[in-house]
C-alpha cells in the first residue's frame, strides 16, 4: 500500500506553517487560516487517489487533532 502524505499544522515563530511530510509547504499569520489550507491539500490528495493526514498541533507543540482521508485503520495503532 502507497505511504500516506502527511500535513502538519505547526507554530514556528510568530507564523503557522504547513508542512508536507515535514518539508516546509506554506506558512500563515493565523492558525485558521492555516488549518483550512492544509485541509484543503489533503483532500485534494485524498481526490488524486492518495491517502492523507493531517495533524494539527498546539502552540507548545502537543497534537491538537487529527484527520484521515482514504484509508484509515482499525483500531487505531497506538
Amino acid at each position: 500500500m502507497p505511504r500516506r502524505i502527511v500535513y502538519r499544522v505547526l507554530k514556528v515563530g510568530d507564523r503557522w506553517w504547513v508542512r508536507r511530510d515535514e518539508e516546509p509547504a506554506a506558512d500563515f499569520r493565523t492558525k485558521n487560516a492555516a488549518v483550512m489550507a492544509a485541509t484543503r491539500l489533503a483532500l485534494q490528495v485524498h481526490q488524486d487517489g492518495h491517502d492523507a493526514q493531517l495533524v494539527v498541533h498546539h502552540e507548545d507543540g502537543t497534537i491538537e487533532a487529527e484527520r484521515t482521508y482514504g484509508h484509515d485503520p482499525f483500531p487505531p495503532r497506538g
